[in-house]
């Protein structure tokens, strides 16, 4: 059997699963919806951890040709991650109760792009968080209170924003958007011109309120889409980079600033002018990009040294694996998502 290292990122809307050799060669990549219990529930939330990373493993037992033993597992996310039943996972891929090892989502979105001791990531998917790191290790955050108490400039705080420009407009409390179509259409609300307004809102609301809140999360994308045509979206779009901005400057201090999560890389990034203090923020700033955490948890399954390690040496040894980490994220780069 060949020995090998899963990382796995258990976020909001998507689970990835990664799996790497000793050297850091990614022989597998495997993708599940989200796997966060708090807002996915913990059953789901189970469930697509342990399909993401079973997943993995066929994937690499037919692409070297024989099984696959993991030597460590390690499992990031944000919110309760004692709310996941790791001696299933553990089961589901091998291993011994209790060795499922959790991680912080930012800490591995951070080492999903970066492996500087001294650094920064801003992580803006689902929810928004900010973080320091020193030494490697995660020494302070900022954000990241979750859809009900924070999350400014996430795609949650973006997607209700738009459903409240809907509402407002239907309610004739706000001016006529662009979104509201695209709105109406993803609830399910018919859109004939002739059907009266307030019967539409009553049916938007019935069909919002039936749902999970954090599923408002997946109406940012209308908001991206229809900036360059419509005020309403455009001016949203500046609130939640203006969010964005604070968190960037929460922490400036030296080292790389990686950046990730879909509206980041997806949404501001290839479009810098649809925030100008996000922009500003950035300006000066050693810039690096993930996608998701999947390479950063698999990068800190392989490198990981037990909690008796001193923070030192635990650096150390993590700076001994550069290559690796390269890797890593080269070949997570020209691999396909499944």
């Amino acid at each position: 059997m060949t020995p090998a290292f899963l990382g796995i990122d258990a976020g909001g809307t998507s689970t990835h699963a990664v799996l790497v050799l000793g050297d850091g060669t990614c022989v597998a990549h495997a993708r599940r919806s989200g796997g966060n219990p708090t807002s996915r529930g913990r059953t789901d939330a189970l469930n697509a951890i342990v399909e993401a990373a079973q997943d993995a493993l066929g994937r690499a037992s037919v692409t070297l040709g024989e099984p696959v033993a993991v030597n460590e597992c390690v499992l990031a996310m944000a919110g309760e991650p004692d709310k996941i039943d790791t001696p299933v996972l553990a089961r589901a891929v091998g291993l011994t109760a209790g060795s499922v090892h959790l991680a912080s989502d930012v800490e591995a979105m951070y080492f999903s792009s970066a492996c500087e001791p001294e650094g920064s990531v801003v992580v803006a998917g689902t929810g928004s968080v900010a973080a320091r790191l020193s030494s490697g290790v995660l020494t302070q955050a900022a954000g990241g209170a979750g859809w009900l108490l924070g999350d400014g400039g996430s795609g949650f705080w973006i997607g209700r924003n738009v459903v409240r420009a809907v509402v407002a407009q239907l309610s004739g409390l706000g001016p006529a958007t662009g979104m509201t179509p695209s709105v109406l259409e993803a609830f399910g609300v018919p859109g004939d011109a002739g059907a009266p307004a307030r019967q539409k809102l009553e049916a938007l609301v019935r069909s919002a309120y039936a749902q999970p809140p954090v599923h408002l999360a997946r109406f940012a994308p209308i908001a991206f889409a229809l900036a360059d045509h419509d005020d309403a979206a455009r001016h949203l779009l500046e609130r939640a980079g203006e969010h964005l901005a604070v968190l960037v400057e929460r922490f400036p201090g030296d080292g790389p600033l990686v950046l990730g999560g879909s509206v980041v890389t997806r949404g501001f990034l290839p479009r810098p002018g649809l925030s100008g203090a996000l922009a500003a923020a950035l300006h000066g700033r050693d810039v690096r990009t993930a996608e998701n955490g999947g390479a950063g948890a698999a990068f800190l399954a392989l490198t990981r040294s037990g909690p008796g390690l001193s923070v030192a040496r635990r650096a150390a040894h993590r700076a001994g694996h550069r290559a690796a980490h390269a890797r890593i994220t080269s070949t997570l780069t020209d691999r396909p998502l499944p």
